[in-house]
């Protein structure tokens, strides 16, 4: 019999050029719009909430009055400035600095994302758009005028920086620990560095962050993810197909379309990662690489994040993690709402990070270490992009009141409701879960009654489930959302005008906990041993529901829904990457089965 053999390095290349023909084709061809609650994630209908708005405007110019330089600097550039490595291989900077004698804090990015990738500030955002601007990376016609000099990087093997990487690893912490020494050496530096950058340019920080390089004296996560496996690419142990598409269409399309010299040298260049992402599923030694040693973070911090934001509050959960478990004795947190760069680019983002860079690496007493160290921003749940600022002392709220809302399945296919009480009856609701997020409106949904009051919901939630399904594993989709009766029935059927407030994910096969890291008002998971279901056989899992803000006003009502399947991970219960079987999902509620939703309500400070 004729057998085809394939060796393990041409599987490797076969794989990789697989997913960068699906990530280009996902990320190039326009989605079909569905009109499920699960696929709108944040509030984008108000371009005006994006604005610098005078008042900020105001505030840095009394600012700079108080504390601003005496003089207001011209601007150098240095580009492509090798800046070498431990083992000999050089990476390529840009360099911004006062046109002036004497020497300055640098504020230092790494990227994986071109450091020449030109990407004009939109309109409404701080000042005009410069000749120097690059996607998510500080501005240096912004900041060089008030004395920093600012550093950008592409790490290795990407950009113009060669060599080979797969990117928030060791190796990348080790190549930002060097080029930070390297800089505090430099003639033109006072010797105090700070990193800035969103996105992918704040996830970087905390792991060289974790390294401790003596130079290093204050890091600005902003919207930055920290536990690849947990936040990213296995939510909940569910393998986030869409995350993978971006991480690999973003890194190698881009490469392609821009003709950088290395970018179809895949076999030397390309990162192992991509393909090892799929092939390890749980929280393995490949995972634990891959995200900060909290203990070892002890730089002052800035973490700040975003309720809404890229891939549904995709860095939410990092930033608050980092603030939570950092060892810093020195760590502020903010919480913002909108589109993913919009606050790091207004007014009143670029004034507090102005204010503790300018405390850390100038030495300034602006007073911004003695205010609160939460700074939330609390969304009034008007169905507009409103909201309030407001400092708290801790995260999650020390007064929090934390309230269960049991589950209460209808007895026919009526939308279910929720009990102050363990309902005595028992109940249930069974659902299909046929895969394919764009085609399953399957879902169990849970409603509750009108908010007889303005209700606060802010912190950590917990949705504790007894499930059970046909086969040997199940998903849940976990979709918080508020309900405004008064506006337009125009966006779904249940009852009136919805906006998604949060989500969770959990494969059931996921469910044992981590007893240390697990609090009352958080499951942590383990995500090592798998627990198979037993088929129709109930079990008890606790989904861990991301963080949120928001004030349901008087006569809004909260909505749960529940399916196996979300836009984050495009697979139900039934498909998966080795399988493909029908199930059916049943939610337990009442008598024996306390399922229900807990929820932190904020009372208003006394």
């Amino acid at each position: 019999m004729w057998r085809w053999k394939m060796s393990y390095g041409l599987m490797r290349r076969l794989l990789l050029l697989l997913f960068v023909f699906s990530s280009v084709c996902f990320l190039s061809c326009a989605t079909p719009q569905v009109k499920r609650p699960q696929d709108h994630f944040g509030d984008k209908r108000v371009p005006e909430a994006v604005k610098a708005n005078d008042e900020a405007r105001e505030a840095i110019e009394q600012y700079h009055s108080a504390y601003g330089p005496k003089q207001e600097y011209g601007l150098i550039a240095e580009m492509n400035v090798d800046i070498p490595m431990r083992d000999g291989t050089s990476l390529k900077a840009n360099i911004f600095r006062p046109d002036a004698e004497g020497r300055f804090p640098v504020i230092m990015s790494m990227t994986a994302y071109m450091k020449d990738r030109p990407w004009p500030v939109p309109e409404g955002h701080e000042g005009e758009p410069g000749e120097y601007q690059v996607w998510e990376l500080p501005n240096p016609e912004r900041w060089v005028p008030w004395g920093y000099a600012l550093v950008r990087i592409d790490m290795r093997g990407f950009g113009q920086s060669t060599g080979k990487s797969s990117g928030l690893n060791d190796q990348e912490a080790e190549d930002y620990y060097d080029a930070i020494e390297w800089a505090a050496r430099q003639p033109w530096s006072n010797g105090n560095i700070g990193l800035s950058g969103v996105s992918y340019i704040a996830i970087n920080q905390w792991y060289v962050a974790a390294k401790q390089p003596p130079s290093l004296k204050a890091i600005i996560p902003w919207e930055g993810l920290a536990d690849q496996y947990r936040d990213s690419f296995y939510r909940g142990g569910i393998f986030c197909f869409p995350w993978v598409m971006f991480y690999v269409g973003e890194f190698y399309r881009d490469y392609s379309v821009r003709g950088w010299p290395h970018a179809q040298n895949y076999e030397e260049n390309a990162p192992p990662a991509i393909w090892e992402f799929v092939f390890h599923r749980t929280d393995d030694e490949f995972w634990a690489k891959r995200r900060p040693d909290w203990s070892e973070v002890q730089v002052p911090l800035y973490s700040a994040g975003n309720w809404n934001g890229w891939m549904g509050a995709g860095h939410l959960r990092g930033n608050l993690e980092g603030f939570k478990r950092a060892a810093s004795a020195n760590k502020k947190l903010r919480v913002h709402t909108g589109a993913h760069q919009d606050a790091y680019y207004s007014e009143e983002g670029f004034l507090t990070q102005l204010r503790f860079f300018d405390y850390w690496l100038k030495g300034i007493d602006n007073g911004i270490m003695n205010e609160p160290p939460v700074k939330l921003a609390v969304r009034t749940g008007t169905g507009r992009f409103d909201f309030d600022w407001r400092y708290e002392n801790d995260w999650p709220i020390a007064r929090t009141e934390y309230r269960k809302l049991y589950l209460k399945a209808a007895k026919d296919d009526s939308a279910g409701g929720f009990a102050d009480t363990l309902p005595e009856t028992e109940t249930s609701v069974t659902y299909d879960a046929p895969g394919g997020y764009t085609e399953n409106d399957n879902v169990a949904v849970f409603v509750s009654d009108p908010f007889r009051e303005d209700t606060e919901i802010t912190g950590e939630i917990k949705l504790n489930l007894w499930v059970s399904s046909s086969i040997n594993d199940m998903n849940v989709h976990a979709v918080m959302l508020i309900v405004h009766p008064t506006l337009h029935p125009l966006l779904h059927k249940w009852y009136g005008e919805r906006e998604i407030v949060t989500v969770g994910w959990l494969s059931a096969q996921h469910r044992e906990l981590d007893p240390e890291l697990t609090t009352a008002s958080r499951p942590y998971h383990r995500h090592k041993n798998l627990l198979p279901l037993e088929p129709g056989e109930p079990v008890e899992m606790q989904v861990e529901v991301w963080p949120t803000s928001m004030v349901y006003p008087k006569g809004s009502r909260l909505v749960l829904t529940l399916s196996s399947d979300s836009p984050m991970t495009m697979q139900g219960s039934r498909v998966g990457l080795y399988r493909a079987r029908h199930a059916k999902d049943t939610i337990h509620t009442g008598g024996k089965y306390d399922s229900y939703l807990q929820i932190p309500v904020v009372p208003p400070k006394r």
